[in-house]
């Protein structure tokens, strides 16, 4: 997801010109930024808002996928929204550096939070797609 973190500054389009003006900024469904995400496993991302100070987006992972493995510039607070989850997290480049290595099981409506430079990966456990509303705040 840093890729595309990276190359995404200004969503909505017109995100830019409402926090200028300090205006009141509404985001439908339909103006969602959808894009399939990961190299080695792919993955749906709706984007809503990406800015340099937030990204907030949906992360849907189908019956038995898992994510690429990630970290971020900035602390990540998750919402499992829908379905059964397994969080793999490590500090360090790889697993073979791993400084910590933890695995969290999170269910429908559980909430969690992992610290700027965690390597992280997210695992669908349930017998349907999972929704993860995630929130990363580079810069803050």
């Amino acid at each position: 997801m840093i890729n595309a973190l990276n190359n995404l500054k200004n969503w909505p389009k017109n995100i830019a010109e409402s926090v200028k003006n300090k205006e009141i900024l509404i985001i439908s469904e339909k103006e969602a930024l959808n894009f399939i995400h990961g190299k080695e496993n792919q993955n749906k991302i709706s984007f809503y808002i990406s800015n340099d100070k937030v990204h907030v987006g949906i992360l849907t992972l189908t019956e038995g996928k898992f994510s690429d493995i990630e970290h971020h510039d900035g602390d990540e607070a998750i919402w499992v929204l829908q379905g059964e989850i397994q969080i793999k997290t490590w500090k360090g480049k790889d697993e073979e550096e791993s400084v910590f290595q933890e695995c969290y099981h999170l269910n429908t409506n559980d909430k969690f939070m992992i610290p700027e430079g965690y390597n992280h990966q997210y695992f669908n456990l349930s017998s349907n797609s999972a929704k993860i509303l995630f929130a990363i705040s580079p810069d803050l």
